[in-house]
């Protein structure tokens, strides 16, 4: 009776004998079999070894190896070879026989075709794949849209310059778009390297000159949005060590989504932009604040603006890394970025970072390289 039973399961079973050398197979159910188009005839006295071939996972039949060694069962899942050398995914489940004194008589192989799934699986692994690209790619365009405005925005008021021949203006406007299209430069690589990112290369800088920068590289999108920008700066702020250029795109982030808010909610606004000097838990920070008088966030969405690709904006409005590359650059020089809003009462923004422990001989620096 457990005979029949064996032979009319639909899965492949195989019993081997680690007693004998090699670990023979001694049965094959009529399913293997079907399964593998091997007749059991074909198979006794066989390691299981035959099954396997060039695309077989070495690890995965190391993995096999240390389970018997150590006399343990196991579930596994390997490609595997039929006799007309087509492929299957056997998820291989393999099971220690013991007799009453828990010695080990024989070994039971239950073989299934799990080639159906594991394609199912491999085709929603590249719909995610190319999921998570398109998003990235969202992203990048995202992110270069906002320097792209401003490259625009110089370049058309430099044509009208030259227009009128005011051409003593025009070496700073040039500048700025060429300071802009480093920037952008500097985004595509920093998505570049999103998961795997490299040391920065920090400087002591003022984060007052760095925040001022920021401010003017948006001075045409605040004009264009009607934005009013309110300042107040400590001007005796010690010094951070930081990447300038990683920093000032962290304040030129918060700048944008501000000026993009108010501009959403009612068409202009104020920015209000402060720096100071703080202390909490017995250190010093140097605090940035970035407020805006726009529509401000629900509180059911404040936990989770610094996450990758969040975004309460329809499909193709953003894309919600933005504060992520912000919160990133801000974290990893050991800061906080941190929120507080109330909606219809706009948000504030507030960025703390260490001080630097110690003054460089040539002084602070706040210049991109």
């Amino acid at each position: 009776m457990r005979d029949e039973a064996i032979a009319s399961v639909s899965v492949g079973i195989l019993i081997t004998d680690p007693h004998q050398p090699d670990n023979p197979i001694i049965y094959a159910n009529p399913a293997f079999e079907r399964l593998t188009g091997y007749g059991a005839a074909e198979v006794l006295g066989r390691n299981c070894r035959f099954l396997q071939g060039s695309g077989t996972d070495p690890s995965a039949v190391a993995e096999i190896r240390q389970a018997l060694k150590e006399e343990r069962g196991l579930r596994i899942e390997l490609l595997n070879y039929r006799k007309d050398g087509s492929t299957f995914w056997n998820e291989l489940t393999i099971s220690p026989l013991r007799d009453a004194k828990g010695r080990v008589t024989h070994y039971v192989g239950i073989i299934n075709d799990g080639t159906e799934r594991k394609g199912v699986e491999q085709h929603l692994q590249q719909v995610e794949k190319l999921a998570a690209l398109g998003t990235l790619l969202g992203g990048v365009a995202h992110e270069l849209n906002n320097p792209l405005f401003i490259i625009s925005g110089y370049a058309q008021l430099a044509r009208e310059k030259i227009n009128r021949g005011l051409y003593d203006d025009l070496k700073g406007d040039l500048e700025t778009i060429r300071e802009v299209a480093q920037r952008a430069s500097a985004t595509v690589n920093r998505f570049l390297g999103i998961a795997r990112r490299a040391e920065a290369r920090r400087a002591l800088c003022l984060v007052d000159d760095l925040v001022k920068q920021a401010l003017g590289l948006m001075s045409y999108d605040f004009t264009m949005r009607q934005v009013t920008v309110r300042t107040q700066f400590d001007p005796a702020l010690p010094s951070i060590l930081a990447d300038p250029q990683d920093l000032s795109q962290a304040f030129l982030n918060l700048f944008t989504n501000a000026s993009q808010a108010m501009a959403e909610s009612h068409g202009r606004g104020t920015l209000s932009v402060s720096t100071t000097l703080v202390s909490e838990q017995g250190r010093p920070w140097v605090e940035v604040r970035v407020s805006d008088d726009g529509p401000g966030i629900a509180p059911e969405h404040l936990p989770r603006i610094f996450d990758p690709f969040y975004t309460t904006k329809p499909l193709g409005q953003r894309t919600g890394l933005g504060l992520t590359i912000s919160h990133r650059i801000v974290t990893e020089l050991g800061g906080t970025l941190t929120c507080v809003s109330v909606v219809g009462q706009g948000a504030t923004f507030i960025v703390r970072l260490p001080i630097a422990q110690q003054a460089s001989p040539d002084g602070p620096s706040s210049g991109s390289h």
